[in-house]
């Protein structure tokens, strides 16, 4: 393993210095009650990558998010304080699917990232390495003024992507139960599932407590700088159908985010 699992101590400093952090999260028992949950709610999907958080059915994602959080709220607790979940999701990598890699991006913005951030983790429920699919960040990518990230938007940086992948990527193999706590301003990615088992990792997003959430939309694919901001509630992300616009939350206008951007 190239980053040895922090201690509660450590997990801040971390975080802060290089936006990513390893624990030992969950114990076996819990690991295995989480692979139940997913196959209770495992369907049939003709992509190589999925994620909860865009399954159309909201009563899916909603039972996905109670079984996750009751085993990861008592755990996270006492890894991170000051902080509240916000949506928990299965992400899944189907067996022998070359289309399953998820190239290097940010993860969307869910707070206002000029006063607060917010965390992703990422704890798979199987042993993972290069062959299955596990994480790849860039160590220290967090850091700086990077703009909002609408959902379902495009990477900012293309220009780096090749740079990025050719020199800078850490791969993070780890037990099923370790976990991946990282800011998400980072860039990360993921290679394809080569192995023939599902690769399933239970994921969540952790924001400080005083935090509204806010969902960022993109207002046309063909001008992804124009950014509409909304303040939504906590069960937003349960029932709302990204990339579209949200009907029933508090528009709060609409950004440029090239007056935020780091250059590329």
């Amino acid at each position: 393993m190239t980053d040895a699992a922090a201690s509660v101590g450590g997990i801040k400093a971390r975080l802060s210095h290089e936006g990513f952090a390893v624990v030992d999260l969950l114990g076996a028992a819990e690991v295995q009650a989480l692979r139940d949950a997913y196959r209770r709610h495992a369907r049939p999907s003709q992509a190589g990558f999925d994620s909860t958080i865009l399954d159309a059915d909201t009563g899916v994602r909603a039972s996905v998010d109670q079984a996750i959080r009751k085993v990861f709220e008592p755990r996270l607790r006492a890894a991170i304080e000051g902080h509240r979940l916000a949506v928990c999701t299965f992400a899944v990598k189907h067996a022998g699917r070359p289309d399953g890699e998820v190239p290097i991006h940010q993860d969307w913005s869910f707070v206002d990232e000029a006063r607060f951030g917010s965390l992703g983790v990422w704890c798979p429920l199987v042993d993972v390495d290069l062959g299955n699919g596990c994480l790849q960040v860039v160590k220290g990518s967090h850091a700086g003024a990077h703009p909002p990230r609408a959902a379902c938007s495009p990477f900012l940086y293309p220009r780096l992507v090749e740079t990025l992948r050719a020199s800078y990527l850490t791969t993070l193999p780890l037990r099923a139960g370790q976990a991946v706590l990282f800011d998400n301003r980072l860039f990360h990615c993921s290679p394809p599932n080569a192995s023939d088992v599902d690769r399933i990792a239970a994921t969540a997003v952790m924001v400080p407590a005083a935090a509204r959430l806010r969902y960022y939309h993109m207002v046309d694919r063909n001008e992804p700088h124009r950014v509409e901001v909304f303040e939504v509630s906590d069960g937003f992300y349960l029932s709302h159908h990204a990339p579209g616009r949200p009907k029933n939350a508090h528009s709060l206008g609409i950004i440029d985010i090239r007056d935020c951007a780091i250059q590329s």
